[in-house]
């Protein structure tokens, strides 16, 4: 006699314990363009350098330490984060049961996080991913700015259905998130100190295509040639 469920996870925090800690859940950077298109969400990263509580813990940072949060651009609603630090693993536990429970960027702003804290920064990050639109402004305007940010956000939604992005331009744009390129290097060799004070740029091929950066590269070129009119 079989009893019970067979479980299923969709949400699973992809964590590695290097020293600092590199964590991941949701859906990437490709997989929101994929599934969403590059202009229906929003993504914020912001370096931990600088922050208040990195500045009281420099001997645990490094300046490679970051939160990214990724998030549907008009409702909000949590698709996914990347970080970098010495909580990460912390963190994607948090966003992990966001995007469970179908939470936006309005509900992680509203919720109180003690400071200093190592989650204080995705609180910062959600609030300004929240107010990032005019509804999202509206929404913090009280019980009518509510009211007209809800009924803001349904019309919204009416208007993507009417005028979808094609699967071919999704599969392109992820594809061109992908690919980097390789810049302000003349001779292919490259050193730390060389990407850290800006001498050399990682681009991805959809950053170079959206900034028009001339480049003589075969492969970025043909990916340029199969966009989808």
């Amino acid at each position: 006699l079989r009893m019970g469920s067979q479980a299923v996870h969709s949400v699973v925090p992809a964590v590695i314990y290097t020293h600092p800690e590199l964590a991941q859940v949701g859906l990437s950077y490709s997989d929101c363009i994929r599934k969403f298109g590059k202009d229906e969400f929003a993504c914020l990263r912001v370096n931990e350098e600088g922050m208040d509580r990195a500045d009281m813990e420099r001997l645990e940072r490094t300046p490679v330490g970051f939160v990214e949060l990724r998030a549907t651009k008009i409702s909000g609603k949590v698709l996914g984060m990347t970080a970098c630090g010495p909580c990460a693993a912390e963190l994607a536990n948090q966003v992990a049961l966001c995007i469970s429970s179908g939470l936006t960027v309005r509900d992680i702003a509203l919720s109180i996080h003690s400071y200093p804290s190592h989650g204080y920064l995705l609180h910062r990050i959600s609030l300004a991913l929240a107010t990032s639109n005019v509804l999202g402004l509206l929404s913090a305007c009280g019980p009518a700015g509510k009211l007209l940010g809800s009924l803001g956000r349904q019309l919204w939604r009416v208007s993507k259905v009417m005028r979808p992005l094609s699967s071919k331009e999704k599969i392109w744009y992820s594809e061109g998130s992908k690919k980097s390129l390789l810049l302000g290097s003349s001779d292919g060799s490259v050193q730390c100190d060389d990407i850290e004070e800006g001498r050399v740029h990682l681009f991805s091929y959809l950053e170079a295509y959206a900034d028009k950066i001339s480049i003589d590269e075969n492969d970025f070129s043909n990916w340029k040639q199969r966009k989808p009119i």
